[in-house]
């Protein structure tokens, strides 16, 4: 979840989108599907089963997108 990023300028909005891009970029080969809405201000991944793999992914967006906040269907272990 990014909160307020459909509220922002159309240059901020950009700016996240192509730190996201590079981050998800960056691990191509285990993200399987990514997709943000804006009108929810909610980004989907889903990733390949490889361990350890969802954290280092929320870690480097994060790291970019320090506005961004983990909404999970598990705990992280």
């Amino acid at each position: 979840m990014i909160p307020r990023l459909k509220a922002a300028s159309s240059d901020h909005q950009k700016q996240t989108l192509d730190k996201l891009n590079a981050v998800l970029h960056r691990y191509q080969e285990v993200v399987v599907f990514a997709d943000l809405n804006l009108k929810m201000n909610l980004l989907w991944i889903s990733v390949r089963p490889v361990k350890g793999v969802i954290l280092d992914i929320v870690s480097a967006i994060i790291e970019s997108v320090p506005e961004a906040k983990l909404i999970s269907d598990r705990p992280p272990r």
